[in-house]
């Protein structure tokens, strides 16, 4: 989704809302590229969650996108894996960043794995095994935190 597609997905659903302190989690589509080794990366990460704020629901949200610029690959365990790695920084708060990681094992098997951070210190890990959707709704849960700022859309 770009950010188009988010104003439009929030106008939409705007009326939909059922419980106001709900976390949203979506699954990205990958990134798209002639460098094969980009698609086992995302377009972008998003965290969302409908919170009160000065007595109106508004929906919370903040975009992470690729800092391509980041990407690194290694080979590992004596030619075993390909390590490959990107930062996503919040488009909203440069202090929060993310770094995905795709360990991609000889005989095809991905091992994602996305660490985030806020002002350079940890603030959590997801994990997860060739199962696209399954990751991105762990790295879901990573959300925002306390402090890094966010957009707010008024319901």
């Amino acid at each position: 989704m770009d950010q188009n597609e988010y104003k439009e997905y929030i106008e939409e659903n705007k009326y939909k809302i059922k419980n106001p302190a709900s976390w949203i989690g979506y699954c990205p589509n990958r990134i798209e590229d002639d460098d094969s080794r980009m698609r086992c990366f995302s377009q972008n990460i998003l965290f969302g969650r409908y919170i009160v704020r000065n007595g109106e629901t508004v929906l919370a949200i903040a975009l992470y996108e690729p800092d391509r610029a980041s990407f690194s690959d290694k080979v590992e365990n004596d030619h075993c894996s390909i390590v490959m790695s990107m930062n996503y920084y919040n488009t909203h708060d440069r202090r929060a960043k993310i770094v995905m990681v795709a360990n991609l094992s000889k005989d095809g098997v991905i091992k994602y794995e996305a660490i985030k951070y806020f002002e350079d210190q940890w603030i959590g890990t997801a994990e997860g095994l060739d199962n696209w959707d399954r990751f991105f709704i762990q790295v879901s849960f990573l959300e925002f935190v306390n402090g890094e700022k966010v957009e707010y859309n008024y319901c």
